[in-house]
């Protein structure tokens, strides 16, 4: 499977939009899993459903590919962009691609609930969790063309995932859905109705996450450094509210918190500024010394900023990186805590 991208002249001057990881790895990692998902959800009454659902995934994953390079085109063209603030050149990308895989999300998400049409009790459920997304996804939105103030966003209902959102949020979904299947392994061919009733509730999470996973897995590779687009705060507030919503389904709001430490300690790391104890300004970022071309800590109390002081100055490649990893290893700590200690 070869690569395509969207290539276009502005000013003479020919600018390319071609993803920072290669489909094909991307796609036989994502192919990968949901064989893993197949094989555990073949001996449940979802076997039929679960084939229809991976192969309608994969072709969300191959239609965000295609369309996402021709939508950072539109931006550009539109003059919807935002400076990349640490880099030296300051040069200007295309924001917010977020936009294009909330709407296709909520495309695909709106119409599979017809699977659901006799069952009116999963369907209020259902809607509910998908009318959550879509208000808190337009909020989002609305940040980034009116720039709200830190006062307005703290007292909203939103939960929003903190910087490298998009890496951090895959990873936080890729364990949610390992968490899925681990319950309904533990719950098949048990005839009580609790386990019943357990089976629908993870299956349900399943269903909202494997497609989020899927057209964020492309987005991930425009947005992976050198970002060719930055998600913005649209897409920021859509995974957020997303993993509220399907730990809500799942009922598994405790353990959704196991995998969520670098978040939590990222806010009360900005406490003192989200309270305007001490300035709070938009962008609270590192500082970049422009002869070594690396991120030095910054007077703001974020995650990032306490990582560079104690590892020292970073690339941002390099910092992008020890974040990720940071949150797998929090995410495989909780899913250790919550199967060997008793945290429900």
């Amino acid at each position: 499977m070869k690569s395509k991208h969207t290539e276009y002249y502005k000013h003479n001057k020919k600018i390319c939009f071609r993803e920072n990881i290669p489909e094909r790895y991307l796609f036989a990692f994502l192919a990968f899993y949901f064989l893993i998902v197949f094989y555990v959800l073949k001996n449940t009454p979802y076997k039929s459903i679960i084939i229809f659902y991976i192969i309608t995934c994969l072709l969300l994953f191959k239609v965000s590919f295609i369309c996402l390079p021709k939508f950072i085109q539109f931006l550009n063209e539109k003059g919807l962009c935002g400076l990349d603030l640490n880099k030296i050149s300051k040069d200007k990308v295309a924001e917010p691609i977020g936009l294009f895989p909330s709407i296709l999300y909520f495309i695909f998400v709106l119409f599979y609930q017809l699977l659901y049409y006799n069952d009116h009790k999963i369907l209020l459920e259902y809607n509910a969790g998908l009318l959550s997304i879509i208000f808190m996804t337009f909020l989002g939105f609305i940040d980034d063309i009116l720039e709200l103030k830190w006062r307005y966003k703290v007292i909203l209902p939103f939960f929003g995932i903190n910087g490298l959102e998009i890496g951090q949020s895959l990873i936080i979904s890729f364990f949610i859905s390992i968490h899925n299947l681990i319950e309904i392994i533990l719950n098949i061919g048990r005839e009580s109705g609790d386990s019943e009733l357990i089976l629908k509730q993870h299956f349900l999470s399943i269903i909202f996450t494997l497609p989020f996973i899927s057209i964020n897995l492309a987005t991930f590779s425009f947005n992976f450094y050198p970002s060719r687009g930055f998600v913005g705060n649209t897409l920021t507030y859509f995974c957020g509210i997303f993993l509220a919503v399907v730990s809500i389904f799942g009922h598994y709001s405790k353990t959704l918190i196991l995998f969520l430490i670098p978040q939590f300690l990222n806010f009360f790391l900005s406490l003192p500024q989200l309270f305007n104890f001490i300035p709070c300004p938009r962008h609270r970022l590192p500082t970049i010394n422009t002869k070594t071309n690396k991120l030095s800590y910054s007077y703001n109390f974020t995650l990032i900023n306490l990582i560079l002081y104690l590892c020292g100055p970073l690339s941002e490649y390099h910092l992008v990186n020890l974040l990720l990893s940071f949150q797998f290893v929090t995410c495989s700590m909780g899913l250790f805590l919550r199967y060997f200690i008793d945290t429900t």
